[in-house]
């Protein structure tokens, strides 16, 4: 039997895996593992994927840097037949196994579960009486059942009217399409800035305890102080309860987690099991909705409110984060086409232009990858 190297062979075999080798290479690669029961069990192992993991669930226990030294090409005569195979199985499993056998997936992230279509391109407030109000058109005094609206220089300002005997509170619903923000003044001089593809309910005055409002999307909220009355941004199975402060909630239903970032004061976040969190200022509180646990952790505020200032900001932040940014913003859902891609890291910040292909070309000009789009998806894929 002639001898082989196994490196050597390593070599041809991962180029023979992934499709390199000629015709006339792979009929000579074949009729060499044929002629010899080692390469033939190799072959035959590497071939065959759930071997593969067997392989490398044994091979995990090896000391992979003793066996490569030892058995490098200038040393083989030195040590028994198995330990050379051992080595050259190591050289493919682990130097060789993401590019030659993960296949790349493809993996969708969605969005645009909110139905956009029966949206207006510009914001819009919904009353309770039924009627739909553009904003844009709105410029002067409207005045609604139990309120009174005002819209000046980009800012929606409710004011409650006189409150009649045993008059019932009614709940409004302003909605933010996507690619803009919107900022509001509530009843109680509290202001909130809403992010794109966001919708915000509340009640025309704030009675009781408690000062309440519905939040469905991200908002960053600056709350007057009242020590009487707290408060408090209703979210699925959470509540955010403050006095008076400044932070960040984002809180789209298709999200993983449910993400409070204070920036000044304290807020509390009680849980789906009525326990209370607290934070402190430059810390974030994420929910994980699957399993309804909480973390608390420290980070810069400024990175995650840069968007009421018009910026997309990001601090070592993986692709898939970004693009989740991104998407949100724009109302883009984000198809990679190769889900690795997502671990990509970025750090900056891009302004929230008007076209997304603006944005999408900052990223291509920052790293090697590429981004093409239709109506509805961005496609991320190596250039």
């Amino acid at each position: 039997m002639v001898p082989v190297d196994p490196f050597e062979f390593a070599t041809r075999w991962m180029d023979y895996a992934s499709g390199r080798l000629s015709e006339e290479e792979v009929q000579a690669l074949l009729h060499e593992i044929q002629s010899n029961p080692l390469l033939a069990g190799l072959h035959q192992e590497l071939s065959d994927p759930e071997q593969r993991r067997a392989n490398l669930e044994e091979l995990s226990g090896y000391n992979i840097q003793k066996a490569l030294k030892h058995s490098s090409p200038s040393k083989v005569h030195r040590f028994p037949t198995a330990w050379i195979w051992a080595a050259a199985s190591i050289v493919l499993l682990f130097a060789g196994m993401f590019a030659y056998f993960a296949k790349p997936t493809s993996e969708l992230q969605v969005f645009t579960q909110l139905d956009s279509s029966e949206w207006s391109t510009t914001p819009r407030i919904l009353l309770a009486d039924g009627r739909s109000i553009l904003l844009d058109t709105l410029k002067q005094l409207e005045t609604a059942s139990d309120m009174n609206l005002q819209n000046a220089e980009g800012v929606l300002t409710i004011a409650a009217t006189a409150k009649v005997v045993d008059d019932p509170v009614e709940w409004h619903r302003l909605q933010i399409p996507f690619g803009r923000q919107y900022k509001m003044q509530l009843p109680d001089g509290s202001r909130v800035t809403l992010h794109a593809g966001t919708t915000l309910e509340f009640p025309s005055r704030f009675e009781g305890v408690q000062r309440v409002v519905r939040l469905n999307g991200e908002a960053f909220f600056e709350v007057e102080p009242n020590k009487n009355q707290e408060f408090v941004v209703k979210l699925s199975n959470v509540d955010v309860t403050v006095f008076g402060t400044t932070f960040n909630v984002k809180a789209f239903e298709q999200d993983e987690f449910i993400q409070t970032t204070l920036v000044s004061g304290s807020v509390a976040l009680r849980d789906s099991a009525q326990r209370l969190h607290y934070l402190k200022p430059n810390e974030q509180a994420l929910w994980e909705r699957r399993t309804g646990s909480v973390q608390i952790r420290s980070v810069d505020a400024s990175v995650y409110t840069a968007w009421v200032d018009g910026y997309f900001s990001f601090n070592q932040t993986s692709l898939e984060q970004v693009m989740q940014q991104v998407g949100h913003w724009y109302g883009k859902d984000v198809l990679y086409l190769n889900a690795r891609h997502k671990k990509t890291r970025y750090t900056g910040s891009v302004r929230m232009y008007d076209s997304i292909q603006d944005v999408l070309r900052k990223f291509e000009l920052a790293g090697n990858l590429a981004f093409d789009m239709d109506d509805q998806c961005i496609r991320v894929q190596r250039k």
